[in-house]
């Protein structure tokens, strides 16, 4: 229910610092970057590209949506993060053994991407 709330809240508006510290607390104490998908958008490149492969792997996050707030105007409420090209790429970039990325994680998390066109038009 909180993620929810949380996830509502950051839909409408960029999140605040304080709300981005409180995701990255949670976040900590889960155990695992899911509770940051909704406070995305306000964090910086480098740090989305280092989540990218632990994000793809969180069964709970909603993959279109994340690469909705990542990749398009709408989602980032304001200039995106990534452009869809971008994105795409570092999804194509990511190792599964460097990045310790089951192989059909990774092959769900590009099928997922192309399976959103209002993301990653054909």
């Amino acid at each position: 229910l909180v993620e929810h709330m949380v996830d509502v809240l950051c839909a409408s508006q960029l999140p605040s610092e304080a709300m981005v510290t409180a995701c990255r607390e949670r976040a900590d104490t889960q155990g695992h970057c899911g509770a940051l998908a909704p406070v995305l958008a306000a964090l910086d490149k480098e740090e989305v590209l280092a989540l990218l492969p632990a994000l793809i792997q969180v069964p709970t996050v909603n993959l279109k949506q994340i690469y909705r707030r990542l990749a398009t105007s709408a989602g980032a409420l304001g200039d995106p993060l990534f452009t869809p090209a971008e994105l795409l790429v570092a999804l194509h970039a990511l190792d599964p053994r460097q990045d310790h990325v089951p192989p059909r994680a990774l092959i769900a998390a590009v099928d997922e991407a192309l399976h959103a066109p209002d993301v990653f038009p054909q």
